[in-house]
């Protein structure tokens, strides 16, 4: 029979600093938060209670952040603070390795804990097992809550498991995970305010690299994700990219997680796909988006597979359902465009996404091929992000990130319902030069031209605001309204493929930053 050690023996041996501090620990203000940490931790006992359950010992660091709304760097790409936390009916534990701030001790209101059940003791990180083992752990009269596996959250580690008495375990999904996911009001408005943000800067990238390979300028992947960077660095409330960039020429578009390197690094050209997937941590929210383009003239199988994406993204982000409806049973929304040729895509549709938190959050994962289910709920933010990839050749694919909202449907009031939808809060054109308008649906169309004029309405204005004329030319090129004519789409003609040749008249602009003023 193996029997648990307390020392890793791998550990022992490496010589690795465990002194290694922590990052600096920072408050996330409630006007981002939305709501105070001492409420949520309210919320939480009353749903330990609910459970059957009088303590909890939280393990997943991004619901250490939002519980005691504060944020760090120890985790590349997510402002996390390695910690453990034990929450109690009467006492709260938060055991970290960085430094103790003032700022902190205030937040937390850990000056002189006895007698209080709204204040947190900060501990050193590695006591909470023995915390476990001794007391406070012994001391908890019922059961303790353990986070089991569930979507991108892994659970309690075998060390906590077993740190805790046997008979007070209890193994259930996290109610912190539940309540994170769906986001409060401020953080539906901080979501949608740092997604507008990160199109202008996309958008302005976008532009300078067009106009740039149209002039004859070299640009390679590297050198496309240092600019991206340097443009979402000008936005207000920036913190730092939410992972790393993917930006794939040709064939390395085929290989679904490319990264460039100094190795891989490939020149873009005029003769290939671009795919580029990228995102963005602000303190108001975190983004995803990914775009595909084209600087030459794609030829009708490029052009094919990339309208038949945008189908499937289209239909997924204008599906309606009943309350209760879970996430797997929405993926063939977007890959039904796709099987109706023949073609697929080996990686999940969609994926849960975090308020100044984690890039890709639980408990939403759009796969249709996963037998877990996790069920759509009002406030909930995630990804919709069909794609192709044709290896050696190229990759499309195309991210968009949603916001599950309640639709006010004609019929609403006959007891049916509720019914939900979805609003897109990512605001990025698609590539005009890659739609076969042929394929396209009425309601495809409708779509897209109500989309296109969001765009115009919330970015455009902070474009021209912040100096980007030839961006927001870039953009007006993108979001030409597509006419319906004797039963199909019609061609939409860009001023000769690039935004640098379109014309904006002083006029135009003024009535466009005078509109935006009087919102």
């Amino acid at each position: 029979m193996l029997e648990p050690i307390i020392n890793n023996l791998v550990d022992m041996i490496w010589g690795k600093d465990d002194k290694k501090k922590s990052s600096a620990i920072d408050v996330c203000r409630e006007e981002y938060a939305g709501q105070s940490w001492k409420e949520k931790v309210r919320d939480l006992r009353r749903d330990l209670n609910e459970k059957g359950a009088t303590a909890m010992v939280v393990t997943a660091l991004d619901e250490i952040a939002w519980l005691f709304n504060i944020r760090g760097q120890d985790i590349p790409y997510s402002p996390v603070v390695k910690a453990y936390a034990f929450i109690t009916q009467s006492s709260i534990y938060l055991y970290i390795s960085g430094e103790v701030s003032q700022a902190l001790m205030a937040h937390l209101n850990s000056g002189g804990c006895e007698g209080s059940k709204e204040c947190v003791t900060i501990k050193e990180y590695k006591e909470v097992f023995t915390d476990l083992a001794g007391d406070p752990g012994q001391s908890v009269e019922k059961k303790i809550l353990l986070g089991k596996p569930w979507a991108y959250t892994g659970g309690a580690s075998f060390a906590i498991y077993n740190a805790v008495k046997e008979d007070k375990r209890l193994l259930e999904l996290s109610p912190i995970m539940i309540r994170k996911g769906q986001k409060n009001d401020m953080e539906i408005q901080g979501m949608e305010n740092a997604n507008i943000k990160d199109a202008v800067a996309l958008i302005a990238f976008a532009a300078e690299l067009e106009n740039g390979m149209a002039a004859g300028e070299e640009w390679d992947e590297l050198k496309a994700s240092r600019r991206l960077l340097e443009y979402r660095n000008k936005q207000k409330l920036f913190k730092g990219p939410s992972f790393q960039t993917i930006a794939a020429y040709g064939a390395h578009g085929a290989i679904i997680h490319y990264k460039p390197s100094t190795e891989t690094n490939a020149k873009i050209g005029t003769d290939s796909l671009f795919l580029l997937d990228s995102g963005g941590q602000y303190l108001d929210g975190t983004t995803d988006v990914t775009r595909t383009f084209h600087f030459g003239n794609p030829t009708p199988f490029e052009k094919e597979a990339y309208t038949r994406v945008m189908m499937g993204a289209i239909d997924l982000a204008k599906g309606i359902f009943r309350a209760g409806t879970t996430d797997t049973r929405m993926d063939i929304l977007a890959r039904s465009p796709l099987y109706s040729v023949g073609l697929n895509y080996r990686h999940g549709t969609g994926h849960g996404i975090g308020a100044y938190g984690l890039v890709h959050e639980s408990p939403i994962q759009v796969r249709i091929y996963k037998e877990e289910e996790h069920e759509l709920k009002v406030g909930m933010f995630f990804s919709d992000e069909p794609g192709v990839y044709i290896e050696d050749l190229f990759g499309v694919r195309l991210e968009t990130v949603l916001r599950v909202v309640e639709k006010n449907l004609t019929y609403a009031g006959r007891g049916f319902g509720p019914f939900y939808g979805f609003k897109a809060v990512c605001l990025v054109p698609f590539e005009p030069k890659l739609i076969d308008y042929s394929l396209l649906s009425r309601e495809q169309v409708d779509w897209i031209n109500s989309y296109n004029k969001e765009i115009v309405d919330k970015v455009g204005p902070l474009l021209l605001q912040e100096g980007y004329t030839a961006a927001y030319s870039w953009l007006m090129d993108r979001s030409v309204h597509i006419p319906w004519e004797q039963g199909r789409a019609r061609m939409v003609r860009m001023t000769n493929g690039s935004g640098a040749k379109t014309s904006i008249s002083v006029v135009g602009i003024a009535v466009v930053l005078l509109n935006f003023l009087c919102l």
